[in-house]
């Protein structure tokens, strides 16, 4: 599959080109638990991402579940049809050393602005 950056599979040498909002596939490189891919939004700055780490929130299809109440950031519309919500509740930062991650599309800025607003409430 081809990014919208015309990529396949950013290694962690190319995190220059995982900004923030992009809707990602993570891989652990190897196989093993993550085959499949975690669909993920990006969350953390260019900037850091640089560093060779990336903050990630999941997406999850369970829009559904009520433990996600008020973490939960229905997707809408994105640049790769993705459906479901982000889970501002269950970000991880993924060393890219370890995993392959796959730029597939964008989310709107209204949607990354209100998981970031969503991520500073769990902090404050």
């Amino acid at each position: 599959m081809v990014g919208p950056n015309g990529s396949s599979g950013l290694r962690c040498r190319s995190v220059s080109l995982i900004n923030r909002g992009d809707v990602v596939t993570v891989r652990l490189r190897g196989g093993g638990a993550f085959t499949k891919g975690l669909s993920a939004v990006v969350l953390s700055q260019s900037e850091f991402n640089e560093l060779g780490d990336v903050l990630l929130a999941p997406i999850t299809s369970d829009v559904e579940n009520k433990r996600f109440a008020g973490f939960a950031v229905p997707l809408g519309l994105t640049t790769c049809n993705s459906m479901g919500a982000i889970l501002v509740n269950k970000v991880r930062t993924v060393d890219c050393s370890v995993f392959t991650i796959e730029v597939r599309g964008r989310v709107t800025d209204s949607v990354l602005a209100l998981a970031l607003t969503r991520l500073s409430a769990l902090t404050q």
